[in-house]
């Protein structure tokens, strides 16, 4: 019988704190912030991902949305979901490449979202970047090979998995942009598959930096 393949081991690059810490800082710092109107600006108004605008220009609020954040509920399953796929992903890849690939994957995903929506659409939220970072392990894990190839059950295990992940935590109440979800769980896998184009993981240190 042909002899099954051995299995690879996915070597833990990171411990991913440091990134961890910086995510939770700046939500939180934001948060307090922006509820305070400090400086006397409107950070809501200012920092909101209205498709209409950023389809006139103004980029930067694909990436100043992903800070504000409605509620306390909001902010909360952020983090939640922000510190176990993060942790991932930087084990995985090394904090500096994935917290870089998951801040530029979730504001892609804004810009996809702005795309497709009407002008007066609005969001905010980590959430996009949130499920970025699910479709960049999900495509990274399954354009690298690092699970077992023999049967194909679990040579799409990841897409498989992340695209569950995705249906079973993306979704919710009206309330919910299940476009910023999809669209942020899409640029992450292309992100990820992309990241194995560019060279062996993990990238040395100054590329981390």
């Amino acid at each position: 019988a042909r002899p099954r393949p051995r299995r690879v081991r996915v070597p833990v690059i990171s411990s991913g704190r440091l990134g961890l810490l910086a995510y939770v800082a700046t939500l939180l710092g934001i948060s307090v912030v922006a509820n305070g109107w400090a400086l006397g600006w409107d950070w809501y108004e200012a920092g909101a991902m209205r498709a209409g605008l950023v389809m006139q220009g103004q980029w930067w609020r694909t990436v100043t949305a992903l800070t504000l954040h409605a509620d306390a509920g909001h902010i909360v399953a952020n983090l939640v979901f922000g510190i176990v796929f993060g942790l991932l992903a930087a084990q995985a890849l090394g904090g500096g490449v994935a917290w870089c690939c998951i801040l530029v994957a979730g504001a892609l995903g804004n810009g996809l979202n702005a795309l497709i929506q009407n002008p007066e659409h609005s969001s905010i939220g980590a959430s996009t970047a949130v499920f970025a970072t699910l479709g960049l392990l999900a495509g990274y894990v399954w354009r690298a090979r690092l699970m077992a190839q023999d049967r194909w059950p679990t040579r799409f295990g990841p897409i498989v998995g992340g695209i569950a992940l995705l249906m079973f935590t993306g979704t919710g109440d009206e309330n919910t942009d299940i476009g910023a979800h999809l669209m942020g769980f899409v640029c992450g896998f292309a992100t990820g598959m992309v990241l194995t184009l560019l060279g062996r993981m993990p990238a040395p240190m100054r590329v981390q930096i």
